[in-house]
């Protein structure tokens, strides 16, 4: 038995207004409230959540962030999060943040398109937890712990185009999870470039 929670959402609507925001301020995580929403949203599901239940948190962009951070305070608070699952998540977990995942017994799992810029943004930031880079067609590449060589440079905002952009919307990455059933073809990371 368990409860599924879903967090969605960016904190932008075009790339113009992410830009202007990333040149107005240089702490967009801190700007976003992202550890304060997630505070709000912990507060706020955690009197409706079953006792004996599992919670597995799933989300997309900054909502994934955010949801991440969800199932962080979720665990500090005894409650039993099986996962989080994020789509196109951006990096903002501080070193020290990155070190209290280290200590939780649940899996994390960022999914990212490979052309999708939003995993790559906020300077000075990090993820965590395996990844599943989607790739053109069938393929795809599989990272238990990636390694500093498997993870792409970060990205300012400022280097971003539309298209690139476009990639992040959720509508792509169901596209591709699709192409990918039945006929998946795992690929070894640093080959990875033969198959965009």
């Amino acid at each position: 038995r368990s409860h599924t929670i879903v967090v969605v959402g960016s904190k932008w609507n075009s790339l113009a207004e992410l830009q202007d925001h990333s040149k107005r301020k240089s702490n967009l995580v801190e700007y976003y409230s992202v550890l304060q929403i997630a505070k709000h949203v912990r507060r706020s599901l955690q009197r409706g959540l079953q006792k004996d239940f599992k919670v597995r948190v799933v989300g997309h962009s900054v909502g994934a962030a955010i949801g991440l951070l969800v199932g962080m305070l979720l665990f500090e608070k005894g409650v039993h999060v099986s996962n989080v699952i994020g789509f196109g998540m951006p990096r903002v977990l501080s070193n020290e943040q990155v070190e209290q995942f280290s200590t939780t017994n649940f899996p994390v799992l960022q999914v990212d398109l490979f052309a999708d810029p939003v995993s790559r943004l906020f300077p000075g930031f990090q993820r965590t937890g395996s990844r599943l880079v989607l790739l053109n067609g069938a393929h795809y590449c599989w990272l238990e712990a990636p390694k500093d060589t498997e993870i792409e440079p970060e990205l300012p905002a400022s280097e971003i185009d539309e298209d690139s952009l476009s990639q992040h919307e959720m509508v792509k990455y169901k596209a591709s999870i699709e192409e990918k059933i039945g006929l998946s073809v795992a690929v070894q990371y640093h080959l990875r470039t033969h198959y965009l």
